[in-house]
């Protein structure tokens, strides 16, 4: 004989109690999952569209160099000023702004000292600044700065400390 696997009404309630109860729990789990997906997504997104600004040295030719400022950041990095990283710099920022140049204006009246109103997507900006030797007998091993910048929507992006230096590029060949 076969017994039933439910023999009475209380049996099938309770299972339908715990049915539900899983329901439940799968729902709430499923729930949390999509919003953590949809976190995850926004902020890859973000990212992709996230301006990021850095100044580095450049050598242009034999004994050159110049300074580059470049958006390798994905959006628009716009309002773009530097400053130095700190008090114990700022002298040597002021030595750095002021600087004659070779076949040009002090760094003050460049994009450097004057800011960049702009900056798109993978755009740059190169600033001639003469001889590695003289930047090297001016600022030793390097200049600190920091390059402060806004994105597109306005909002402040998290500031990038950047170093000037020349010392790296002893011996190196210019890029063709």
């Amino acid at each position: 004989m076969i017994t039933p696997l439910f023999a009475d009404a209380e049996s099938i309630a309770n299972a339908n109690l715990v049915v539900a109860k899983i329901s439940l729990f799968a729902t709430i789990g499923l729930t949390i999952l999509t919003a953590i997906y949809v976190i995850l997504t926004r902020r890859l997104v973000r990212f992709q569209t996230e301006p990021c600004v850095v100044v580095y040295m450049q050598l242009i030719d034999a004994g050159k160099v110049c300074v580059v400022v470049e958006n390798v950041g994905g959006g628009l990095a716009q309002d773009i000023r530097f400053e130095p990283y700190s008090h114990t710099q700022a002298e040597r920022w002021r030595k750095f702004i002021d600087a004659p140049r070779l076949g040009g204006p002090p760094m003050q009246e460049t994009a450097i000292g004057t800011g960049i109103p702009a900056l798109p997507a993978r755009g740059r900006r190169v600033v001639y600044w003469g001889s590695w030797s003289d930047f090297r007998e001016a600022f030793g091993r390097g200049l600190l700065l920091v390059c402060r910048f806004r994105r597109a929507d306005h909002s402040e992006a998290h500031p990038m400390s950047c170093i000037l230096e020349v010392v790296s590029l002893d011996g190196s060949v210019p890029e063709a």
